[in-house]
């Protein structure tokens, strides 16, 4: 399915501008994202989106993995490295039906994304949980890692 903009007499400079730059976003920016490896050959986005949030004690990393269930992922940690794995299968149709595919926009991904941790963490004690698309791992400090408040006395 094509969008066609048709230009009239009533197309003003800045419809034009607008619609320029939608096309130039859909060609460039794929181009881009697979050059700095955001995304894989078929244009799916191949890496989670992060956030890694500190506490005194803990460390909680929360990463966006719609459509995942808990058996296609695979979490590691090597020194202080943290590596969340995984993929999906996209199967929507059975392969013998006789369809004709309108559009598709949903793809089977693989992805694997690491991070370095910047503090050390108990690696025996590491809590992960997978609910509504989002991937959640707590990580104790370890003890020398955490911030302790020391008293002054006279």
């Amino acid at each position: 399915m094509t969008t066609r903009f048709p230009l009239s007499s009533h197309a003003t400079a800045d419809n034009i501008r607008n619609e320029f730059d939608r096309v130039v976003d859909r060609v460039m920016a794929p181009a881009m994202a697979f050059s700095m490896g955001l995304i894989d050959n078929l244009g799916l986005r191949s890496v989670p989106s992060l956030n890694i949030i500190e506490r005194d004690d803990t460390l909680i990393i929360e990463a966006e993995l719609p459509g995942l269930k808990q058996h296609q992922l695979t979490i590691t940690i090597t020194d202080d490295v943290l590596t969340i794995s995984g993929h999906r299968t996209v199967s929507t149709i059975d392969q013998d039906d006789e369809v004709t595919m309108l559009r598709r926009e949903r793809h089977d991904m693989k992805f694997e994304r690491s991070v370095q941790l910047p503090e050390a963490v108990e690696y025996d004690k590491l809590d992960a949980v997978l609910a509504d698309g989002v991937l959640t791992i707590t990580m104790p400090k370890v003890k020398r890692a955490c911030t302790r408040r020391i008293d002054v006395r006279n």
